[in-house]
């Protein structure tokens, strides 16, 4: 079950470290983004399905398309289902369509359905959701059943899971975590103009 809270914003003296992204993770944006926002969650979580609906494309819009934010999904794997299917989006990344993948297991996963139908997330439905997208079968099913990814995504759990998230998702926005539950549009994007300040006075400077 995931828990959805809301509290104070915590004090900036008090956020703890952020997870951190290895130069052959994938991500959004461009890679010069002068701001980084993580979303650590379970791709099936039922908070997961709400910031990509009404979180992910203000970012879009404002931010990630205009060059400011790079954007991580930080998976955090429940389950042996929520591990297939970031496996699979990590093989689709391999083939240069991750982005257009996870968002294809977003629109289809079921809301608010924390268990869903499991065959819906099998292997065989991966494979076939990769087709779709004109990714090549055979090393897209290579990539999936030799678990080219798991321990890359399992020691992403592990830093993960050492930040101690209450709630997914968490965010963090430069390394600043937010307040759990604390991850709506408005809040996110105070954090980044924050960011984008910050380095604008720090050009000025030099």
């Amino acid at each position: 079950m995931w828990t959805l809270s809301y509290k104070a914003p915590l004090e900036e003296d008090k956020l703890e470290r952020s997870p951190k992204p290895l130069s052959g993770d994938p991500f959004l944006g461009s890679v010069d983004a002068p701001v980084t926002v993580i979303e650590v969650a379970d791709i099936r979580c039922p908070g997961c399905k709400f910031f990509f609906e009404n979180v992910e494309p203000q970012l879009q819009h404002y931010y990630i398309k205009k060059g400011l934010v790079k954007f991580y999904f930080w998976d955090m794997i429940i389950d042996s289902v929520s591990e297939n299917t970031s496996q699979a989006t990590w093989c689709a990344n391999d083939q240069g369509k991750y982005e257009e993948y996870r968002n294809l297991i977003l629109v289809r996963s079921d809301s608010f359905d924390t268990a869903g139908p499991r065959s819906n997330y099998s292997s065989e439905y991966l494979v076939k959701m990769a087709e779709e997208l004109g990714l090549e079968r055979s090393a897209f099913s290579t990539c999936l059943e030799s678990e080219k990814h798991l321990d890359r995504l399992n020691e992403r759990y592990l830093q993960g899971q050492a930040l101690n998230p209450n709630v997914f998702p968490t965010v963090f926005v430069d390394g600043r975590r937010l307040a759990d539950g604390r991850f709506l549009f408005a809040e996110i994007g105070a954090e980044v103009e924050k960011s984008l300040a910050k380095q604008k006075e720090s050009n000025e400077v030099n």
